[in-house]
């Protein structure tokens, strides 16, 4: 049975899951940990996770010499993957659906001050599909609105992101996003900021993996820098990337799995001499830690 997940806001994020083996345990997204976060989209959709054998996480970040060999390790946190449905939140959200049963306003009410405001709210199209997106700050005031466009027979075409920036009352464009379609499926993602301008497309597989992932920059309309990866997958996972740039260094991006699809590694090294640059390893639990280049 596959996994339902729902996100909400607390001092850091909570993914939650139906499963029985986890009915009331929510998968932990620590903010600011990117390597943690990391391992987390690594996850494949598909997979369930045990939390009687996978409770917490140590991620080792690993040193090396000039020959490749390891040097030493370093620990970079431990962290718990689960935390109990019922962990104190600081904030609640309430949904209000409209007479279509179509989430209209979101309301937030702050645990600390017992104060409740709207947070953001949906409206939508004769067709039932969103054309507004609208974000408020605590005071009530406009923070954000994201408009969508869709053509004749419903596929979303463009989004573009307005942030209302101090000093400005009228939300200033900042983001603006271009979805194309093979048939009825999403092929390429595009998307432009105007301040700094840059460029950043993602082009998707028939199974709607992200297979490559480009990032521009641009100064007058000169292409400055860049940098982008492609990704390849095996069995729904993501096995590896291939990183390339306007520095012209080719980095490879291995992923290892155990049998019940966790990550347990990720090892890049340089193409052009197989030398490795970066390995973070992922133990669950009690696993032993260690200190080889290829112990699997």
């Amino acid at each position: 049975m596959k996994p339902y997940l729902y996100i909400c806001i607390v001092f850091i994020l909570i993914s939650c899951s139906s499963n029985s083996n986890v009915t009331q345990r929510c998968i932990v997204l620590s903010v600011g940990n990117l390597e943690y976060n990391k391992m987390i989209e690594l996850f494949p959709a598909t997979t369930l996770i045990d939390t009687n054998r996978y409770k917490s996480v140590k991620i080792y970040d690993y040193q090396f010499r000039k020959n490749g060999k390891v040097k030493d390790s370093i620990l970079l946190g431990h962290q718990n993957l689960f935390v109990d449905r019922n962990y104190i939140q600081d904030i609640i959200y309430e949904v209000e659906y409209d007479s279509l049963h179509r989430y209209s306003k979101r309301y937030a009410t702050r645990i600390t001050t017992n104060t409740k405001y709207l947070n953001d709210e949906k409206l939508y199209n004769y067709d039932g599909n969103i054309t507004d997106w609208i974000i408020y700050t605590r005071e009530g005031e406009l923070y954000a609105k994201t408009l969508y466009t869709y053509d004749s027979i419903t596929k979303l075409l463009t989004s573009e992101e307005r942030y209302s920036y101090y000093p400005f009352k009228v939300p200033k464009l900042s983001k603006r996003k271009e979805y194309e379609y093979k048939k009825r499926s999403l092929v390429k993602e595009t998307e432009y900021s105007f301040s700094p301008k840059s460029k950043l497309t993602k082009v998707y597989n028939a199974k709607g993996e992200n297979i490559d992932y480009l990032s521009e920059t641009f100064e007058q309309e000169k292409r400055t820098y860049y940098w982008g990866f492609r990704s390849f997958y095996k069995n729904n996972k993501l096995c590896k990337e291939e990183h390339y740039g306007s520095d012209r260094l080719k980095i490879v991006t291995n992923y290892k799995y155990d049998a019940h699809n966790m990550p347990i590694e990720q090892l890049s090294y340089n193409q052009f001499n197989t030398k490795p640059t970066y390995l973070l390893r992922f133990y669950y639990s009690d696993q032993k830690v260690v200190n080889e280049i290829n112990p699997y």
